[in-house]
C-alpha cells in the first residue's frame, strides 16, 4: 500500500506562510496594546489638566491668577525662560499643576502619522509633569490680548514624555485653552467649531483629518485633530 508523504518543498511553503501569517497577527496585537496605553495615558493626561484648569476658577480663567500674570504678548515656549511673562505664569500655574519648566533637550517627533520617519527636532522650553509627559510648543494669551478669539491659549501634549513614537495622532495631541468651562478644547473636536479653533476643525467634517479620505489626496494628513476624534469615540483610536 502506498503511503502519501510531503514533500520537502511542500513543509518548507506550509512553514513559511504559517511563518507570514504569525508575523501579521503579532503586528495586529502589538498595534493594538500600543493604542490600548497611548489612549489610556491621553484620558489621564487630559483628567489631570482638566482638574488643574478647573480649579483656577469656577467661573472664568479671567479671575485666575495664572491668567492675570500674563501681560504684553503672552508667554510662548520659544521664549527664554528667565522671561518674566513665563515665569510668573508657570510659577502661578504651579499651583494647581505640578510640574517643571524646563529646555526641551533631543527631541524630535513626527507630524505625519503615515510617515513617523519624517521627524521633526524640536528647540524651546516645555513643562514637564512628574508622569514625565509634557507640554510643549505652547503659547498662551494675556487676559483680553485678542478679543476676535475665544481661544486663550494651546498646546501640544507628548503623553508619554521622551518615549516613543514622539507622534502626532498617537502620543502627541492638540489642545486649545478657552476661558470658560470646559477650559480645555481636544484638537478636531466638535466644540472647536464653537470656539473659533479653527486651525484644527472638527474631524468629521475635515477632510484627510484624523481618518481616510477618499477625497483627500493625503488621507491623515491632519493628526492634530485626533484627541477629538478618539474622545467622542469613547476613548478608542479606530485608526
Amino acid at each position: 500500500m502506498k503511503k502519501d508523504a510531503f514533500t520537502l518543498a511542500e513543509v518548507l511553503i506550509t512553514l513559511g506562510i504559517v511563518g507570514v501569517v504569525a508575523v501579521l497577527i503579532l503586528a495586529n496585537l502589538v498595534s493594538g496594546y500600543n493604542k490600548i496605553v497611548w489612549v489610556g495615558q491621553l484620558k489621564s493626561n487630559y483628567t489631570i489638566l482638566l482638574n488643574s484648569f478647573s480649579n483656577m476658577s469656577p467661573t472664568t480663567l479671567a479671575e485666575s491668577d495664572v491668567f492675570l500674570s500674563l501681560y504684553g504678548a503672552g508667554c510662548g515656549s520659544a521664549l527664554s525662560l528667565k522671561d518674566d511673562r513665563c515665569k510668573n505664569f508657570f510659577i502661578n500655574l504651579r499651583k494647581y499643576l505640578k510640574g517643571e519648566l524646563v529646555e526641551l533637550n533631543n527631541y524630535s517627533y513626527s507630524k505625519k502619522l503615515l510617515n513617523p520617519s519624517e521627524k521633526t527636532v524640536y528647540s524651546g522650553s516645555a513643562f514637564i509633569l512628574p508622569n514625565g509627559a509634557f507640554l510643549y510648543n505652547f503659547y498662551f494669551f494675556p487676559i483680553g490680548y485678542s478679543s476676535a478669539r475665544d481661544i486663550q491659549g494651546n498646546f501640544y501634549i507628548d503623553v508619554n514624555g521622551y518615549n516613543g513614537p514622539n507622534l502626532y495622532g498617537r502620543d502627541i495631541f492638540y489642545f486649545a485653552v478657552i476661558l470658560t468651562p470646559p477650559y480645555l478644547v481636544p484638537g478636531g473636536s466638535e466644540l472647536c467649531k464653537k470656539t473659533n479653533c479653527t486651525d484644527f476643525p472638527y474631524w468629521k467634517e475635515c477632510r484627510g483629518c484624523c481618518k481616510e479620505d477618499n477625497f483627500s489626496p493625503m488621507s491623515f494628513q491632519y493628526s492634530h485633530n485626533c484627541a477629538g476624534r478618539i474622545i467622542e469615540e469613547g476613548w478608542k483610536m479606530n485608526y
